[in-house]
C-alpha cells in the first residue's frame, strides 16, 4: 500500500504542470514535493472507542463536532455545564474505576463544557484565567479512583496558558491531566489529531514545561495565485486580483467587522487562499473566532465564498470539506 501511494505520487509529480488536481491528488503531490512522507502517513489516525473508559461530551451548539465525539466514545454521557460534566464522571466512577475523558471545543488554556464553538457563560467554560467557578466543582473528583483525566479538544494543553490550566486542574483533582497541543477533528465518529501535535501532561507535583501550539505549514509557491475548490472537489488556480472584496467578522460579544476591497482585499485574500489548502479531516473542535466573506470575480459572474476561522489558525469551508492554514499574525495584520 505504501509503495502504491509513492508510485501514484511520482506519477503526479511528473504531471505537476496541470492546472487542476483533485483534493487527494493535490494533497499527495504537495507532500511529495516537500519530501514529507512521514507526516503524510502520520495523519492517518485511528478512531477512538473509549472502551473501559468513562467519557462525557459537551452538548454545546456547534458544527456537529460534539455529536461526532459522542459517537466516537463508547457509551458517552452528555453535559451542558461544568457541574453536569463532573457529576457524570462521578456517577460512572462510583461503579467502576477507569480513565476519564471530558470532551468539547477548546483553545490554548481553555475548553468548553456546554458553551459550544463560540458561546460563553461562566459555568460552561474551564479556563486558566477564570479558575474559581470550575475549581470547586472539579475538586469533587479528588480522591476518586481513576488514573488520569484526558481532555479531547483543540490545543487546550498548548503554550503557557495550557501548562497553567492543566497544572491547576491536576492539583485540584490530585491526578494527572492531559490535553492536546494542536487541532483535533471528528468526522464519521472518528477522531483525528493535527500532524505534529502531541499530549501535554501535568502532574500535581510540578508545572509542566510548556509545549508551543502546533503550527501549520504554510506554502506560498505562487503568491499571486489563489486556490479554490468547486462543487466537484477539484482544485483550481485563480489570479489573486480576482478577489473583489473581503469582509471579516470577528465573532464574540461585539461582532466587530471590517470590509477590504481593491489591493487590500487582494493582498490579504492571497494570504488566506494560498497553497496551504488541504482536506478537512472532520469537524473542528476549536472555537469559531472569525467569519471571512469573499467576493471573487469569475469569467461570467461573481462568486461568494464563506470561510469560518477556528482559533485564528485555520479557515474552513465546511461545504467543500477543505481548510486553509492562516499566518499566526493574521488577526494583527487585518487589525481586528
Amino acid at each position: 500500500m505504501w509503495f502504491d501511494s509513492v508510485r501514484f505520487s511520482l506519477q503526479l509529480y511528473k504531471n505537476r504542470s496541470k492546472k487542476i488536481y483533485s483534493i487527494k491528488q493535490q494533497r499527495i503531490l504537495r507532500k511529495l514535493m516537500l519530501n514529507d512522507f512521514d507526516n503524510f502517513f502520520a495523519e492517518q489516525v485511528a478512531g477512538i472507542t473509549g472502551l473501559d473508559q468513562h467519557s462525557t461530551v459537551s452538548n454545546g451548539k456547534d458544527n456537529g463536532a460534539n455529536n461526532c465525539l459522542a459517537g466516537a466514545f463508547h457509551n458517552a454521557m452528555r453535559h451542558g455545564t461544568t457541574r453536569k460534566a463532573v457529576d457524570n464522571l462521578k456517577s460512572r466512577l462510583a461503579g467502576k474505576p477507569a480513565t476519564i475523558n471530558i470532551c468539547g471545543h477548546g483553545s490554548p488554556g481553555m475548553f468548553e463544557t456546554g458553551a459550544g464553538q463560540n458561546g460563553w457563560h461562566w459555568d460552561k467554560i474551564v479556563s486558566d484565567w477564570y479558575i474559581d467557578p470550575w475549581k470547586t466543582i472539579f475538586s469533587e473528583l479528588n480522591g476518586k479512583n481513576f488514573p488520569i483525566l484526558n481532555i479531547y479538544s483543540c490545543s487546550t494543553g498548548a503554550g503557557n496558558s495550557g501548562a497553567d490550566l492543566l497544572w491547576e486542574m491536576a492539583k485540584t483533582i490530585g491526578k494527572p491531566v492531559r490535553a492536546r497541543t494542536g487541532l483535533t477533528y471528528c468526522g464519521g465518529n472518528r477522531i483525528t489529531f493535527q500532524p505534529g501535535s502531541t499530549w501535554q501532561t501535568a502532574h500535581p507535583s510540578a508545572r509542566p514545561t510548556p509545549i508551543p501550539e502546533t503550527p501549520h505549514k504554510i506554502f506560498f509557491m505562487k503568491p499571486n495565485t489563489i486556490y479554490l475548490s468547486d462543487s466537484e472537489m477539484n482544485i483550481s488556480q485563480v489570479k489573486a486580483n480576482n478577489i473583489v472584496s473581503l469582509k471579516v467578522i470577528a465573532l464574540g460579544k461585539l461582532n466587530q467587522e471590517i470590509l477590504l476591497d481593491g489591493s487590500s482585499a487582494t493582498e490579504v485574500g492571497a494570504l488566506i487562499l494560498n497553497e496551504s489548502l488541504q482536506p478537512l479531516p472532520g469537524s473542528v473542535l476549536g472555537f469559531a473566532t472569525m467569519e471571512l466573506h469573499f467576493t471573487i470575480q469569475s469569467e461570467k459572474d461573481q462568486k461568494k465564498i464563506k470561510l469560518l476561522v477556528f482559533n485564528d489558525s485555520i479557515a474552513v469551508n465546511e461545504k467543500e470539506g477543505i481548510m486553509y492554514a492562516l499566518p499566526r499574525s493574521f488577526r494583527m495584520l487585518i487589525g481586528i
